[in-house]
């Protein structure tokens, strides 16, 4: 009766050749070139981004600082 060579692996065990590591290198950085894309299109100023106060509004508030600051912080309170 002949034996079985159920066993024996059919293969030799797995090999990182380098052109499998050349795939996962490209693979991981078109995945990150992706993530970039992504990030820069959600955090990019918008070119058509406006204030929502009038310009009469915000010459009569006081403010501190320049007037060319890169942002306008506005608070209100209702301490009644």
């Amino acid at each position: 009766m002949p034996k079985h060579r159920s066993n024996r692996p059919t293969h030799g065990p797995r090999r990182n050749t380098p052109l499998a590591r050349q795939r996962w290198l490209w693979i991981g950085a078109a995945l990150l070139g992706l993530v970039a894309v992504v990030a820069a299109i959600n955090f990019w100023p918008r070119a058509g981004a406006t204030s929502q106060l009038g310009a009469a509004r915000l010459a009569s508030d006081p403010s501190l600082g320049p007037a060319t600051a890169p942002i306008t912080l506005v608070e209100y309170g209702d301490f009644g």
